[in-house]
């Protein structure tokens, strides 16, 4: 089937309607045969057909007005990749953060303030993942594109870091906290804004990141660094009278 056929098929997929619809129990059944059909099939989707399942599931989200629903739906959508296969995961990722950065700038404030729970649940899911995959994702489609939604990512960087894997275990694994720094420390550099450089130093230097094995230019200072307890030695002011 060509991709034109697929994508046309996509569109004018019952699902993505009911995903869409208006009322709820609709939309719940829909979220729920569509994560069983993505988490059982074998085939590989393309960014286009998962480019109009997120046509469909981003008004899903858009119309659940409680916060309770909302909480619950971003759960559930957030389980999605790790239900799907390795091929299928990354794509969807893909297409989330794609939609995110073309639907954000346009939301109001009181839908902008719901899908930030979306997005945050978003992070999470691609470490949960495959944190190389879902790394490479957030690099190709937020944190090359100035706006609202890679300072959302970066505010939450290590919160969910910290959600996934523990206080204590973030740095355990081997090469784990060099992927997650490693986007942070290019933007650290590069680029003509000022402020986003600004934003990914402030990220480096996050007391987490350094308890968690991060040692490199814009590291925190360890504890052992400073005086003996912990802060700084104050300078000899000379013997008094």
């Amino acid at each position: 089937m060509s991709t034109t056929t697929t994508t046309t098929t996509m569109e004018h997929s019952p699902l993505i309607k009911q995903l869409a619809a208006n009322d709820r129990p609709t939309r719940d059944k829909a979220v729920d045969a569509l994560k069983t059909y993505l988490s059982s099939s074998t085939r590989v989707f393309t960014y286009h057909e998962m480019l109009q399942l997120w046509r469909g599931l981003f008004f899903c989200y858009w119309h659940s007005d409680r916060p309770l629903t909302q909480q619950a739906l971003a759960t559930v959508l957030s389980s999605f990749p790790a239900s799907m296969s390795a091929q299928n995961a990354p794509t969807f990722l893909r297409a989330f953060w794609s939609t995110m950065v073309k639907q954000y700038p346009l939301l109001d404030a009181l839908r902008a303030d719901k899908f930030l729970l979306l997005m945050r649940r978003f992070v999470a899911a691609g470490f949960r993942v495959a944190l190389e995959d879902a790394v490479a994702v957030l690099e190709r489609t937020v944190l090359g594109v100035s706006g609202g939604v890679r300072m959302q990512v970066a505010d939450v960087w290590w919160d969910e870091a910290e959600r996934v894997w523990g206080k204590e275990e973030v740095g355990e694994a081997e090469g784990r906290i060099q992927t997650l720094v490693a986007p942070w420390e290019k933007a650290s550099r590069g680029g003509t804004d000022k402020r986003w450089r600004k934003t990914a130093r402030e990220l480096l230097g996050d007391e987490r990141a350094a308890r968690w094995g991060y040692d490199g230019e814009w590291a925190a200072k360890k504890p052992e660094e400073n005086g003996e307890d912990g802060q700084e030695e104050e300078a000899w002011g000379g013997i008094d009278g």
